[in-house]
């Protein structure tokens, strides 16, 4: 059964490309596995936009545990 995965070319300098055969090898994957796991891990991430936002919430929950852990002690 034929793939109809898109193939294309990419240059890339000999370091990076190094680096990822390193990180692929680590991560027992192959080296199309690797960029495409790093590449979904990068559009999966929060837009810049909403880390101010993620950090203000994430620092409201720990405070608010903190007061949970004064009031429990």
């Amino acid at each position: 059964m034929p793939r109809d995965d898109l193939h294309f070319r990419l240059r890339i300098p000999d370091g990076l490309k190094k680096k990822v055969e390193l990180a692929a090898a680590e991560n027992h994957r192959s080296i199309t596995a690797e960029i495409l796991v790093r590449l979904e891990t990068t559009f999966s991430t929060p837009s810049p936009d909403l880390r101010p936002l993620i950090t203000t919430v994430v620092h409201e929950v720990i405070a608010a545990m903190g007061e949970t852990n004064r009031k429990d002690s």
